[in-house]
Order: structure tokens, then sequence, then C-alpha cells
């Protein structure tokens, strides 16, 4: 997708900097502008998601890139207060944002005039079905009776359509609202009727714990950003804000606020308005303590518990019940007991409960509930608790917070870090589809016998010939046991211990249906025959938990298993395999015997000028010759080297005078890519080429490239250019 720069409209994000949306947002940009005819979609997600931001992006970018299609948003907000009120509010803005698209003046919107001015303002070839729901917003109230009133305006935009001979899109956001919205459940049922008609096209938008009824064609959850999308987020708006904050520091902050960058970046502001460098874990904990205390993180859970218990009294009694069930395991607790200790009448009660729930402060279920996994609100209630209760001091409670918090850090990013590493075996055993396999794959026993130790072509080679097969089951379902058993959540990650359910073959009956018990465990050797009990012994307990009699357990380790070590897997009947063994059987199931060679990564940055690009010349030299380089491609690659380096320094008006390589080799080339910031090659005028003798000397130099090397690619990127040469250095398999 192209860079975007246009300003935005309703998004409260540049698109530039809405990180980790991409494919979402073309998404339903191509299902908006290829006609979805009578389509409707319904969006959701969890709170902090970025559902709503992704839905406004998609209105700016249908405002600014065509003309054939009518945007309109909408979000409902508990102002309003009645559904009525929404529903008169829902057709201003159609009117509004529909003149505003037709004349093509998108600050009309900002300016919010009046409806008579808006009358005036429409195209003369509107002017019939804009007068007409002009005089429906002048009424003062209700033509017959709400509902009545309610249908004609939510229905507006589609007369409107068809009265105009123009397509509309409705985008109809924040539905979770009709929950405290007076009479909201009419402006929802209206709604979701539209939403299930034919002729229209209509995006729905609201919070995934909040249960609705959707006819909609298409349903589309919205997921919390992944870790890398978060990270991304953290930098860019730390250095949109000018923060000095470390790479440890930055993942720190990512993952405290995972899922939730509206309080990430009300984070990052406050440590800009204080002037704070993040440079270490007690700078990042110092700044959460007190912006959880008496900063932007406390006032925003005092406003989520505000709407839910507007009396500060009762406010209070919420904090202290819930305060103790996370105290006490953070089991279940029945909801009509918390209404009775908190007192108030069932109605009240109830929309207070749907709006903790639609907030997800509580995961309710059945008449029970009990406070979300965020560390965050626990630590909150921790201290609104202290706070009430007057236990220490307000220096104490802050002291408190931040060891706590400096405590878990360390350890938070370590899961992460392990995290990542994981195999995924998940993901892995899902792809188990009755395939046959050679046994070396799984079982380390011959692995070590026969293909540890092996490049990784004498590695193909091996496999390929290989006589002894084994018939993988077909894998239906695989998660984590966590999900079935939560206590068996340590001592591992939730994704590294999973189980798998399926079949033995594809007859579907009783008797071939099979269960694997699969855990990634860690050991720096050969996992030896204790620590690998340990394992045996828990995964067969899980198993016994959760009825299944009959499995088969597979342990993967580093290194793989000691012998005594797989005989005690032997005798269950399971397998031990390395981790290089899963990888490999990864890419079997991927692609037959054939394996991807392993790529190294080695990145320098020089200063340009004083003949620097010999420095990395000699860089490049050293790596070559670690790797057997024939000595006339490491000639040739460092002479397309040193042009490139040329090239970007007497060219681009680098403003921070740098050239950046990235080296990354493998057993069948080398791929070098050389960048740096200034004027990109595609930006230079014909007066600045003049000027630099009609540019002959960077074609000369650039020939000189091509002529060297097998491929190269030169691109212009956000700011600069980056050239990409590839040398192969044997021809690829």
């Amino acid at each position: 997708m192209s860079t975007r720069t246009a300003k935005p409209l309703l998004a409260r994000k540049h698109p530039d900097k809405f990180v980790g949306r991409d494919a979402e947002l073309d998404r339903l940009y191509l299902r908006a502008v290829s006609d979805m005819g009578s389509r409707s979609i319904h969006l959701s997600g969890r709170p902090g998601a970025g559902t709503s931001e992704l839905l406004r992006q998609l209105y700016d970018r249908l405002f600014s890139e065509q003309r054939f299609l009518v945007p309109f948003y909408f979000s409902l907000n508990a102002i309003d207060r009645t559904g009525y009120a929404a529903s008169v509010n829902y057709l201003y803005q159609f009117v509004l944002q529909a003149i505003a698209f037709r004349r093509q003046e998108p600050g009309l919107i900002a300016a919010s005039p009046d409806i008579c001015e808006l009358e005036s303002l429409s195209p003369i070839n509107d002017a019939d079905w804009v007068g007409r729901l002009c005089k429906a917003c002048k009424n003062d109230g209700p033509l017959n009776d709400e509902r009545s009133s309610i249908r004609a305006s939510l229905n507006a935009p589609f007369r409107a359509a068809f009265a105009g001979g123009f397509r509309v899109l409705a985008i109809v956001d924040d539905l979770h609202e009709t929950a405290v919205l007076e009479d909201g459940r009419l402006f929802l049922d209206e709604i979701v009727n539209i939403a299930g008609r034919s002729g229209t096209q209509i995006m729905l938008g609201s919070r995934s714990s909040y249960l609705m009824k959707s006819v909609a064609n298409e349903r589309i959850d919205v997921e919390r950003l992944g870790t890398k999308s978060v990270i991304d987020l953290t930098a860019v708006v730390a250095s949109d804000l000018n923060i000095d904050i470390s790479e440890q520091c930055r993942d720190l902050i990512a993952l405290k606020f995972a899922g939730r960058p509206g309080l990430l970046e009300s984070y990052l502001e406050a440590a800009r308005s204080k002037r704070i460098a993040l440079q270490s874990y007690r700078d990042v904990e110092r700044l959460y303590s007190q912006e959880l205390l008496n900063g932007g993180l406390g006032s925003f859970f005092d406003e989520t518990f505000a709407r839910a218990a507007s009396e500060p009294i009762l406010r209070q009694k919420l904090y202290e019940a819930l305060f103790h069930t996370i105290g006490n395991g953070n089991e279940r607790f029945k909801l009509e007991i918390l209404r009775e200790r908190l007192g108030v009448h069932p109605d009240l009660f109830g929309r207070m409960i749907d709006i903790l729930s639609v907030e997800e402060v509580l995961d309710v279920n059945t008449g029970a509930a009990r406070v979300s996994e965020d560390e965050i609100l626990r630590d909150f209630l921790i201290a609104r608790h202290r706070a009430s209760a007057d236990i220490g001091s307000p220096g104490m409670t802050a002291a408190q917070t931040i060891t706590k918090a400096l405590k878990r850090a360390p350890k938070l990013v370590s899961r992460d870090y392990r995290r990542e590493a994981a195999l995924g075996i998940a993901g892995l055993l899902l792809e188990f589809e009755v395939q046959q396999v050679p046994r070396s794959l799984l079982d380390y026993r011959l692995f070590r016998e026969n293909l540890k130790g092996l490049s990784a072509d004498e590695a193909r080679s091996q496999i390929a010939k290989e006589g002894e097969q084994i018939t993988l089951p077909l894998v239906a379902h695989a998660a984590p046991i966590v999900e079935h058993l939560p206590e068996f959540g340590e001592p591992t990650e939730p994704d590294r211990a999973v189980i798998a359910v399926g079949f033995a073959d594809r007859s579907y009956s009783d008797e071939s249906e099979t269960v694997w018990f699969a855990a990634e465990i860690d050991s720096k050797l050969e996992a030896d025959y204790s620590l690998t009990k340990e394992w045996v012994d828990r995964l067969d307990i899980a198993a016994d938990k959760l009825g299944y009699l009959q499995h088969k357990i597979w342990l993967i380790a580093p290194e793989g298993f000691s012998d005594g070590a797989l005989e005690l897997i032997a005798e269950q009947g399971g397998f031990g395999s390395s981790r290089k063994q899963a990888e490999l059987l990864r890419e079997f199931l991927h692609g037959g015997s054939s394996v991807k060679p392993e790529a190294y990564e080695y990145e320098i940055v020089i200063p340009i000028g004083e003949e620097t690009e010999l420095i990395a010349v000699h860089a490049f030299e050293e790596i070559a010759r670690k790797y057997a380089f024939p000595p006339k491609a490491i000639n040739q690659i460092k002479t397309a080297l040193v042009e490139a380096c040329i090239n970007a320094a007497e060219h681009s008006l680098s403003p921070d005078g740098k050239i950046k390589q990235r080296f990354s080799i493998d057993e069948e080339k080398v791929v070098i890519t050389v960048s740096n910031r200034g004027i990109r090659l595609t930006d230079r005028t014909p007066d600045r080429m003049k000027a630099e003798g009609d540019d002959k000397r960077r074609g000369w130099g650039l020939d000189l490239i091509r002529s060297l090397m097998d491929e190269v690619r030169i691109e212009s990127v956000d700011d600069g250019t980056q050239i990409t040469m590839v040398k192969r250095i044997k021809p690829s398999a």
C-alpha cells in the first residue's frame, strides 16, 4: 500500500502513524469500493484493539481517494443520553458529511454549520433530497412515536442515495454504547434490521464483549496489535514526542500496554510533559506509578468506573469489593451477591455490569464474574483500596507500586522473548493432515545417528533417501493446555504446551480418534531422564484430568534427549525431538524434503566522507572469508559496494550523514542493502541533475554495479534511497 499523507479528517491519527493495521484497512477499503451490494459487515474488537480508529481511517480514505461512494461515519456517544437523540444526531451528521463529500470541502465537517446553513450549502443537484432531510432535522420532536422516528432517521442515508442516484456506505460505530442509552435498544434493533436488509451497504462496529444480535453477512474480529506492531507504535510515538527512550524501555512499555494503545500514548505524553527520559526499567516504573496514582492512567480507570457507578460512595464500595476478589485468587463470584453488597436496584446494577463487561473490567458469564486479567487494572484497584482503607501513606503506596512493577518487568520481557523464540507447536500440529514423513524428523535417536551435524544440503539429501516413514494424524484442533486447565500455566509459557485432538486417518471414527500432548521444554544440553520424567508426569496428569486415557506425548528440547530420556518417552509410545527436527519437519510439510538455507545477517553504519566506504569493504571482506566465498565473487561484491556507497554520498544530501549496510548471507547467495536518508533518486530535479554533470557519473556507477551483481534493485523509500544487490555464490537448487 502506498504511503498516504492526507491530513486526518475524522481519524485521530495521521495515516502514516496508524501502525499495524494496513492489511485490515485495505481489506475493508476493497470491500467498500468494489460494490458490496447488499452486504453488511460487523467489526468487533476488545477495548484498545483500535476498531474505531480502523473505521475512522477507512472513512478518511474513502473521502479522499474516490468520488463514487458517499462515506458516512457515525459514532454512538453516551452524551446523546437517549436512542431518539442519537438518531437525530445521526441524521444531522449524514447531511453534513454527505454535503461535505459532494462539495469536496472536508472543512465543513469540522465547522459543523447549523441545519439551515447546510441546506443552502448543498449542490443544486442534491437540493431535493437535502431539503427533505433538513426539514426532518428541524422537527422539534418525534413525528409519531420514537420507534418510527428512529427508523426514519436511520434509513435516511439509503433513501437519499436512492433519490440522488448515488451509493452510500454507512459506518455505525460504538454500538455497545446503546447499553447505556435510554431506549438504546430501539436504536440497536433498527440498525440491525437495516444490516439484514438487501440494498444497503453498512458496516457496524462494537466491542467484542457486547452481546448483540447481528445479521451482518460478514463478521470480522479485530485482534489486538501484535507485539512487533506495538513496539513499532511505541517507537513512532516516542519519536514524535522527542522522548529519549532506550530500546529495552521501548520494549517494556510496549509489553506493559499491549492491547491498550490509547493508554500507551497517554503514558508517553506524560513522559514528554514531565521531560522524563526513559533509559531504564526504573524510569519506566516510576513514571508508571505516578500516572497510575495521580495521573492519566488512574483518571482513565476512574472515569470508566464513574460511568458504571456515578455516586462516589457506591464507586468506592465497588472498588473494595473487586479488590478483595483479586486478593482471593480472583475466583468467580456471583453477581447477585455483589448486588446485595452494593445495595443497588437491579436495573441500576444491570446497567453497571453491562458497562464493566463492555470495558472488560469484568469477565461475565452466566450470572458470575471475575476481574479481567489486566495487571494495570489490578494495580489500580490495589492502589484505590490502600487509599480508601488508609493503609500507609501515599508515599508508601507509591513505593509498593514501583517495587512490585519492577519485580514484574524483567519477567514480562523475558516471557515475551521466550514466546517469540517458541516454535509455535499449535500451528505446527495443525499442519498434520495424515502425511507420511521420515521417522528421523520426529525420532531424535534416529536423527542423531543419521542427520545431526550435517549441512542443510546433506540433510536434504538424506531425508529424501530415508525409507522408514511415520504417518501423522489429522489434527482438527490444537490449543494451549492452559486453556483447558488454567492451573497448567507454570512453569512454561502457554504456547509451549499444547493439546491436539484429531484422528489417525480420514475415517473420522471413534476408533481413529487420537490426542497428542506436546510440549517445548528448556535444556541447555540433551534433556536428561529427570527433566523428561517431570514433563511426562505433568502431561499424563493433564491427560487424566481431561479424561484422555489414551494419548501420545511429543516432547521437544533444543538439543534433543539423552538415551535414558528417550527410553522413557518410548515406553509411553511417544516421540522426543530436537528443535532442529521440528524446524525440518515444518519445512518438509511446507515443501517436501526441501529445507531453506539458514540466513545470517550483519549490519554496519558508516559516516559519509573521508573514504569511509573502505571500512565497509573491509568489514564485508572479513564476513565473506568466514563463509569461504570465492575470491572472484568477493572482489566483485567489494567493487559494487564501493560504488553504492559513493552514489549514496554524492547525491543524497543526507541530513544525518550516514550510510547503512545490511548483509544477509546463506549457502546460496548474499544480499546487500545500502540505504541512506536524504533526497530520493526519484525526487531529484532536472536542475540538480544538471548541476551534477548531467548525472553521467551516477549512471555509469549503477551500470557497473549491475554488471557485477546478479540482481540490483533501486528503491525510493520514505526518506531516501535503498539499493539492494544480490550475488549468488552458487546456483540455486
